[in-house]
């Protein structure tokens, strides 16, 4: 019995020193060592050829987040990055800039981007523009070639090829070691490109291109580059217009047919150039309203490119109010026969305007309004001499829609002897 109960503290023994162990190796083993931070991941892949001057950078729109450098194997890992959407960026000394977009970051994952190569510029050409893979280049962006040495202008000129073909005309620099290719009116939206620099080219010693050299890219699609007013901005004048900014030549018929503003108003399309236009209402907007615009999918460009996407913001006019009116306020010397004017930045109930306008001292008189916005006040007599006279428009008046005046008007002249 002695000997069975020293067995069984042995076993306990040796069990606790298992699961202690256990426990520290398990805390040890981990998949991945990112995985112990949230919310942050990798980025993987390989680089060809394997140079030693290949710098790979992660990005969020135009701002570096992290960069490194590959081993010798070409391989690269870029760790530590906060999940989300990169682009990445491979460039080394002699090699065309390469661009790999919409790299998606998990939390405690590695997204490999493959095999990635490089192509090499010919030792002639020293940059380009647009850079080999870029996508949403703009479609009002140029193409340009830079060289190492002057260049013979016509061979170039013949070896530059761009498929879809699209018309444009070409200029160099004065030193003759920089090309730029400028399309018209401009590269059609939502298009892949492919541009060639054939071996034909040759420099002004004769030397031509060891190998094609080739860049291809896409073009951003159609879409609004500005409005005026900016979205949700507040207090915008009732007698303001609305200003559309495309960045392409946009189809005059689509458009006026694909722009809803809410509430309805009628108005024109005047076009300032072939991309910018602005919508002139044929009234007042209506005070302390909340409108929403709308631009459909359905507007297209001149090449048959539509929106993407529905393009909608929202404003708030400004309040009602009086914007003009006559004698100034503060005028001397006033004709005694002066009728009185204002005139307001929305379309009035002339009725209640009416029965809001005071003057003193107590004149007699008449309403003369030449639109729904504009009103005199004709005295039925001549206006005392030297006298100082105060008008006044109390806030209780009304435009069409309902709205008042967002504070009670008021200004004063003195007549004449």
């Amino acid at each position: 019995m002695k000997i069975q109960s020293q067995f069984n503290k042995s076993q306990c023994l040796i069990i606790v020193v298992f699961l202690i162990f256990s426990f520290l190796f398990s805390g040890c083993i981990q998949e991945d060592p990112i995985s112990v931070h949230t919310g942050v991941g990798s980025i993987t892949g390989r680089v060809f050829p394997k140079e030693d001057t290949v710098i790979v950078s992660a990005r969020q729109g135009t701002a570096l987040i992290a960069s490194t450098t590959v081993d010798t194997s070409g391989g690269f890992k870029i760790n530590e990055l906060r999940t989300g959407v990169y682009s990445v960026d491979v460039e080394a000394n002699g090699y065309g800039k390469y661009t790999e977009n919409d790299v998606t970051v998990y939390e405690g994952a590695t997204t490999a981007i493959g095999d990635i190569w490089l192509k090499p510029f010919p030792e002639q050409i020293s940059d380009s523009n647009p850079r080999n893979g870029q996508m949403d280049y703009p479609v009002e962006g140029i193409i340009t070639f830079k060289f190492a040495q002057a260049m013979d202008r016509r061979s170039v000129e013949a070896a530059f090829n761009i498929n879809p073909l699209i018309k444009g005309h070409i200029q160099w620099n004065a030193e003759e070691t920089e090309m730029s290719f400028i399309p018209e009116p401009q590269l059609v939206p939502s298009t892949s490109y492919q541009v060639i620099l054939s071996t034909s080219a040759k420099t002004k010693s004769n030397e031509n291109l060891a190998f094609n050299y080739v860049i291809s890219f896409s073009t951003t699609p159609l879409k609004i580059v500005r409005t005026n007013p900016l979205n949700g901005t507040v207090g915008v004048s009732t007698q303001s217009g609305l200003l559309f900014n495309f960045n392409s030549v946009v189809d005059k018929n689509s458009l006026k047919n694909g722009l809803l503003i809410n509430p309805s108003i009628l108005g024109d399309l005047n076009w300032v150039d072939n991309k910018t236009v602005i919508f002139t209402p044929g009234s007042f907007f209506a005070p302390e309203t909340d409108y929403s615009v709308r631009l459909e999918m359905s507007i297209q460009d001149i090449f048959g490119k539509r929106l993407t996407v529905p393009f909608i913001f929202y404003f708030r006019t400004e309040t009602a109010r009086v914007i003009y009116n006559f004698p100034q306020n503060g005028a001397n010397y006033v004709e005694r026969g002066t009728a009185i004017s204002f005139a307001f930045n929305a379309e009035m109930n002339q009725q209640t305007v009416q029965q809001a306008f005071q003057i003193a001292p107590a004149t007699a008189g008449t309403f003369q309004w030449e639109s729904y916005s504009k009103v005199r006040f004709v005295p039925t007599e001549r206006l005392h001499p030297q006298t100082f006279y105060q008008i006044m428009i109390n806030s209780n008046c009304q435009t069409l829609t309902g709205q008042g005046l967002g504070e009670q008007f008021s200004f004063s002249f003195t007549t004449s002897p």
